[in-house]
């Protein structure tokens, strides 16, 4: 039986950042036109969720429902932008028979269903799976019991989601148009790099969410001071809608390194793409 790879962060991260240093103006052009622009503009034109509130959280569960039915018909276009754009970048990285920008963002278009439905079956199976195992816990009426199952679906969530994260590189790079297939393929390249996979994804995670943070806390303070809360709305809107598109870049480059690592493939020099 063959040995399962084995992930080597330091190389992986070595790849990402080549990858992302060769093709930077294309790769961020690509990720302002799919990320940052969408992201503002549904920032800026659209109200912001309602606050987090401990008091009521039915009443709150109700107005973030409310909130994310009025705002489907924008979001929904925007995540479809995403997906693209996320399969247009993973293909023109990862893809060894060099396409073309063109070339990459149609197989990104033709990918796009299948990594949707890819998302939509994850989900199901998470609501399924998750839902019958808190009620079960809530049937026992052990406030201890209830709470260990909450636990266990959060543990479950995160090995899934790291079990099938290579399903959009499975996708751009192999066109792999059968959704569950994809993920099948994610499951078997990520065996044994549970633990690899988490420290190195969930590194540049929490790095990115701090920084994105601050971006937004110091130019929402910043443009508060010059121009009232008007431009500290707007100034944190395109801080962050700028640092989460340069984060869709870093991810995809690593996504792209972790699967030419864990398929197998040999390192190459990273080239640049026209």
């Amino acid at each position: 039986m063959k040995r399962a790879i084995k992930l080597d962060s330091n190389q992986a991260w070595r790849e990402a950042a080549a990858l992302v240093m060769a093709n930077r103006e294309l790769l961020l052009t690509l990720a302002g036109v799919f990320f940052l622009v969408p992201r503002l503009a549904f920032a800026l034109f659209m109200n912001e969720p309602p606050k987090p509130s401990a008091s009521d959280p039915v009443a709150m569960a109700q107005a973030m429902e409310d909130y994310y039915l009025a705002t489907l018909p924008f979001l929904l276009p925007m995540l479809v932008m995403q997906a693209v754009g996320t399969l247009g970048m993973l293909g023109l990285m990862g893809d060894r028979g060099a396409p073309t920008v063109g070339q990459a963002l149609m197989q990104g278009v033709k990918g796009g269903a299948t990594y949707i439905a890819a998302q939509i079956i994850m989900v199901v199976l998470l609501s399924v799976l998750g839902g019958t195992v808190i009620g079960l816990a809530s049937i026992s009426g052990q406030q201890g019991i209830l709470l260990a199952a909450v636990a266990l679906v959060v543990v479950g969530l995160f090995y899934l989601y790291l079990r099938t994260t290579l399903t959009a590189p499975v996708i751009a790079v192999e066109r792999q148009r059968n959704p569950w297939a994809a993920l099948r393929q994610s499951w078997r390249l990520t065996k044994g790099n549970v633990g690899r996979l988490l420290g190195f994804m969930g590194m540049a995670a929490l790095l990115a969410v701090v920084a994105i943070y601050a971006g937004i806390s110091i130019s929402g303070v910043i443009g508060g001071l010059l121009g009232g809360p008007q431009a500290a709305h707007i100034t944190a809107a395109v801080v962050s809608s700028l640092l989460t598109a340069v984060a869709a870049v870093y991810l995809c480059a690593m996504l792209t390194a972790c699967y030419h690592q864990l398929s197998g493939e040999t390192a190459e020099t990273p080239r640049g793409v026209w």
